[in-house]
């Protein structure tokens, strides 16, 4: 049982702890904001800052319009059964237990602090060689590491939300990726695990992620999945950003028709998924730039992020941007204002420019909620 800490008391009173939020509302709730990667390292990214930093952090958050941190949590990283390294009779730990308290009190300070300050956290599970690999232990150590979380948070206000698995990796280009059946049947058994716990997590709100990352996949879900309340789906596009290489992710100049549609044929399938099902959906990861060789120039940049946020937002589909870091210093506590991006090559950009057509994009979407589809971005 979580002791409730004067913190914990101001975020009851604040968001009613103990009243369920219909998955829809939470929809609504999610809005915009970004993932983190502050708890992809042992120890967490935020461990040496002081509560004021990240206080300061919500604060900053909430002036700019975001309202939503998602939390990406390496579980390989804490002490559970190393499928890899195994050659006995028994699994072995690579960790100890003490690693994974270590994690949950830091996240447990993390999610009270943004939840005083308006700012919606989602935990998500990521573990790409699990997910490629898919063998029976990494699922057992899945569904052990979603049940020490739920224990310990099941007491936490229902603005917390489960997010089952981050992405479907493709390293190795195997396991949950190629069999849609194996990632059902582990976010089956993380359901069942994490309701079991009782108290809020008997009606805290679940995301499920598409077995094939995109839109696309969200109808591989089994519908025994989402025939229950307080279930939401998350879907990935551009989440390594727009590039000029052909394809899905193309984008030149202000995007041609043929590029436009890309994204807004994938938010027709989220939203007919969303009317067919009842089940609310979230876009858990984009990147407005091109990160992997700095394709784009800044004016294309710009571009495709307006056009984005425009998108998503006459639509009401909340998101994330990856990732907090390349826009925001927590250390520092300042938005970053020239930012280099990519990695085989690399451009330095103007991310106060890139924030502003963000902001340009949502207020055009929020006005265009109600038009129709084949009207947004003209």
């Amino acid at each position: 049982m979580v002791i409730l800490t004067v913190g914990m008391i101001l975020t009851n009173s604040l968001y009613g702890q103990d009243k369920p939020i219909p998955a829809l509302s939470y929809q609504q709730m999610i809005g915009t904001g970004f993932a983190t990667s502050w708890f992809k390292t042992e120890p967490p990214e935020t461990s040496e800052l002081p509560d004021s930093h990240l206080i300061q952090t919500m604060i900053d958050l909430r002036k700019a319009g975001f309202s939503n941190l998602r939390l990406r949590a390496r579980a390989d990283i804490y002490g559970f059964a190393d499928v890899i390294t195994d050659t006995g009779t028994e699994p072995t730990q690579h960790l100890d237990k003490a690693t994974m308290e270590r994690f949950l009190t830091e996240l447990e300070r993390v999610i009270t602090i943004a939840n005083n300050h308006g700012i919606t956290p989602i935990l998500s599970w990521i573990h790409h060689e699990a997910e490629s690999r898919a063998s029976a232990q990494d699922c057992e150590n899945y569904v052990a590491w979603w049940s020490a979380v739920a224990r310990h948070f099941r007491d936490f206000p229902q603005t917390l939300g489960f997010n089952l698995m981050t992405e479907i990796g493709i390293q190795g280009f195997g396991g949950l990726r190629v069999d849609p059946s194996l990632s059902n049947e582990w976010m089956r058994q993380a359901i069942t695990a994490i309701r079991s716990t009782g108290d809020n997590n008997a009606t805290r709100n679940l995301i499920l992620t598409s077995p094939l990352k995109t839109e696309k996949g969200l109808k591989k879900l089994e519908s025994d999945l989402f025939s229950r309340a307080h279930i939401l789906a998350e879907w990935h596009r551009y989440a390594s950003g727009p590039n000029q290489q052909g394809g899905s992710k193309d984008w030149h100049g202000d995007g041609s028709p043929e590029e436009r549609r890309i994204l807004l044929d994938a938010v027709s399938t989220a939203r007919h998924f969303q009317q067919s099902t009842g089940i609310p959906t979230w876009l858990g990861a984009w990147m407005p730039w091109d990160n992997a060789n700095a394709s784009l120039d800044q004016q294309e940049i710009d571009a495709f992020a307006t056009f984005f946020t425009t998108t998503l937002a006459s639509h009401q589909i909340p998101w994330s941007m990856n990732e907090l870091n390349a826009v925001y210093s927590i250390k520092d506590n300042q938005w970053r204002k020239r930012v280099r991006t990519g990695r085989e090559h690399s451009l330095v950009i103007n991310m106060e420019d890139v924030i502003n057509a963000i902001e340009k994009g949502r207020k055009k979407g929020e006005k265009m909620a109600s038009k129709d589809i084949s009207t947004i971005g003209k």
